[in-house]
């Protein structure tokens, strides 16, 4: 159901709240900032999907970004205290993306979310190269600013969103 030809799903939109508009990084690739400000109900989960498969495309949609990768910043600063009980087959869904990160910021985090992180971390080098973990790294929201031009950062932190007013049109 609601397999087509058309990318674009309408009744999708409202789940690209959780990326944030972003321009390209000081190597001309694009910027993925991903917001955990909030939950996806498990009614939601299609669209959330959709809404994620639309977002990696726009992402990937230049050369530069396609192939050398794109900055990723995972924003746990607003992170909902409260779990749905979708979170682990969300998570699988993110990690079948084909995805280049060439830098991994994970921002806002407290000291047991990092433990928490470390530990998984510690696991998955079992199966991933040093070179992937090695481009992880724990920062606050501010040094995560810092890594891009100011005008390529989200306007929700102050910066320019990559001069994208509209994710929708993006």
């Amino acid at each position: 159901e609601g397999v087509d030809n058309d990318l674009w799903k309408e009744e999708s939109v409202h789940e690209l709240r959780h990326y944030l508009p972003c321009g390209v990084d000081h190597n001309g690739s694009r910027i993925m900032w991903v917001a955990s400000d909030s939950t996806c109900s498990v009614e939601e989960e299609r669209n959330h999907a959709l809404a994620g498969l639309m977002h990696f495309v726009a992402i990937h949609a230049d050369n530069t970004s396609l192939r050398n990768g794109f900055s990723l910043v995972i924003d746990l600063t607003d992170k909902p205290s409260k779990k749905v009980g979708n979170e682990s087959k969300l998570q699988k869904l993110y990690q079948a993306y084909p995805q280049r990160p060439q830098t991994i910021l994970i921002a806002g985090t407290n000291t047991v979310t990092r433990l928490f992180v470390n530990a998984a971390i510690k696991i998955a080098s079992i199966f991933t190269k040093q070179k992937v973990l090695d481009r992880i790294r724990f920062v606050t929201v501010e040094q995560a600013m810092q890594k891009f031009p100011k005008g390529s950062a989200p306007t929700k932190y102050g910066g320019g969103g990559g001069e994208i007013t509209n994710i929708e049109q993006w």
